[in-house]
């Protein structure tokens, strides 16, 4: 049977495309696990630019799976992408991964890196811890300063007087409060602001970052991503603060 002219065409243009759609597909395999590789910093925002990824290139599943929050999917993850992108240049490649987050690799920061449990630019950026906790106690209590009390006597007041008397306040302290330790990981805001004396608002944004990032592991953390918190305010609440 011979073949029109219209349906050679026709049958040329599906082989045609036959093809192309083939080599489309090879194409696009081949590129991709270089299209999914993203950093997640720039080289000099990189706050873990400076650990030696020798260490997690060369970790087993096994190793891996002693950090804890890490099962034997997740170690098979990350062995896989580290496969597939050639080693890691920087640890902020691991939240390329579905399900690791900062507080995940600061947890394998801490079981790898026990000799610089902190990302080196959080460290360096951080207020200086190095006062005792009785030398914070003594500031906290230093800074918690008691309302004068209106002096009464026996005199008429002058009307000056009366002004100044009725702005201070009707109910007074009888003694300065005190901070007491708090788990910030377990404790409702309720709880962190009548422990560390501070507002309700400040406790809250500790409790939203705990559950952002699921579990807190150091004071920086707080004084790094809560706007409440100030360089003053974290140097009086750091030594009440329990993880």
């Amino acid at each position: 049977m011979k073949l029109k002219p219209y349906e050679i065409f026709f049958a040329a243009v599906c082989v045609l495309f036959a093809v192309i759609s083939v080599a489309a597909a090879y194409f696009v395999r081949e590129a991709a696990p270089a299209s999914e590789i993203s950093v997640s910093y720039s080289e000099e925002e990189d706050p873990y630019s400076g650990y030696d990824v020798s260490v997690i290139n060369s970790a087993t599943a096994e190793q891996l799976m002693q950090v804890s929050g890490i099962g034997a999917v997740k170690a098979d993850d990350i062995i896989a992408y580290r496969d597939a992108i050639g080693g890691f240049k920087s640890l902020s490649q691991l939240a390329d991964i579905s399900g690791i987050g900062d507080s995940l690799i600061q947890k394998i920061i801490e079981h790898f890196y026990p000799e610089n449990p902190a990302p080196p630019a959080v460290a360096s950026d951080a207020p200086d811890n190095s006062e005792t906790p009785e030398t914070s106690a003594s500031q906290a209590a230093a800074a918690q300063t008691a309302q004068p009390a209106p002096v009464v006597t026996s005199a008429p007041l002058t009307s000056a007087e009366t002004e100044t008397v009725s702005e201070i306040p009707k109910e007074l302290p009888t003694e300065a409060a005190e901070m007491t330790p708090v788990n910030v990981n377990t404790a409702t805001a309720e709880e962190i602001a009548d422990a560390l004396l501070i507002d309700r608002e400040i406790a809250e944004e500790i409790v939203a970052l705990r559950e952002k990032i699921h579990y807190l592991s150091n004071a920086a953390e707080i004084y790094e991503f809560c706007d409440g918190v100030d360089k003053e305010l974290y140097q009086r609440i750091k030594s009440y603060l329990l993880f």
